[in-house]
């Protein structure tokens, strides 16, 4: 397969009252044409910080201090306003979590989408609502053609929502990113959702980048998965692999917090890191069972164990470790 993105040793600093930080640390990842992969950690793990850096999304108080982003073997770590504008929609996409927060409130659904294609492709109104009703009739909103003309105010959270999916694949785009797709929806309009990035991606043949929290969501959709925690990636392996045996442990804590027991719900004690205030070593130290004196001093850096890339000092293994 051939790569499509690559992430290699980002970081992002931002700009704060009492000086800068980072956020994101080393950030590695890659994704090849046509392939899910999924990012997930908890809430302030930089999973969707990492996305705007791709998509040249950051806020004004952010940098970039080091590290490269490619895509489809062009360096884009840097590039202008006017190379990102041409990317933004046209080839890489973007899902957002809130739908109606994401939609103008003040143009139709329609509209936004044809003017979406417009932009990319130009040619004439007609031909671009032609392309809008078309991309909602695949994302399965019942009578597209009338429904195209509605606001988003009249859309439900499930038809917003596939109506933001319609709008990211209007110029049939080779990376779309979605993030936290399912957020604020009801359970069974999530499986629909789902099923639909799933089979609109397969169809197209675009490259899927999930965001979420939620390791359940990913089953079935994904092929490898990308652990965050504290703006640093903990683990990178198959979903199998690390499904079946973690060898970070907080991807195993992540794990453990996704099953239900007779007990209910587990949970990881303690909170994340204030990225403002980060220590020489590893984040996870303070809820760590395994953490030693090491791992208090010297940040763990992502290195090959049991077939996947994992950041730990002291990794879960079969074998006898270090």
């Amino acid at each position: 397969m051939t790569e499509l993105l690559e992430v290699k040793d980002l970081s992002v600093s931002f700009k704060g009252e009492a000086g800068n930080f980072s956020p994101l640390i080393d950030i590695n990842f890659s994704l090849n044409k046509g392939q899910a992969v999924a990012i997930v950690g908890e809430s302030g793990s930089g999973k969707s910080l990492s996305t705007s850096a791709i998509m040249h999304l950051l806020p004004t108080v952010a940098n970039i201090d080091k590290g490269k982003i490619r895509f489809d073997g062009e360096d884009i770590t840097h590039a202008p306003e006017p190379t990102m504008k041409s990317l933004r929609g046209r080839r890489m996409a973007m899902v957002f979590q809130n739908a109606h927060k994401s939609l103008n409130p003040i143009i139709s659904v329609g509209k936004q989408i044809a003017d979406v294609y417009r932009q990319h492709f130009g040619g004439s109104k007609k031909v671009a609502w032609a392309r809008a009703v078309e991309a909602l009739k695949a994302t399965g909103i019942p009578d597209p053609y009338n429904r195209s003309r509605l606001y988003p105010y009249e859309y439900s959270g499930g038809m917003a929502q596939r109506a933001m999916i319609a709008m990211a694949l209007a110029c049939k785009p080779n990376l779309l990113i979605a993030d936290e797709p399912t957020s604020g929806l009801d359970v069974t309009i999530q499986i629909q959702v789902l099923d639909l990035i799933k089979r609109v991606t397969q169809e197209t043949g675009a490259a899927l980048l999930m965001i979420t929290h939620d390791i359940n969501i990913i089953k079935g959709m994904c092929e490898r998965i990308v652990v965050m925690y504290s703006g640093m990636v903990m683990e990178i392996g198959t979903l199998e692999e690390i499904m079946k045996k973690p060898a970070n442990p907080y991807t195993a804590a992540l794990l453990a917090c996704s099953i239900s027991n007779l007990d209910g719900f587990k949970f990881i004690p303690g909170r994340a890191p204030d990225p403002r205030n980060r220590s020489l070593g590893c984040p996870f130290v303070p809820r760590c069972e395994r953490a030693k004196e090491m791992c208090h001093v010297s940040r763990p850096r992502l290195k090959m164990v049991m077939n996947r890339m994992v950041a730990c000092h002291f990794p879960v293994t079969n074998e006898k470790t270090c």
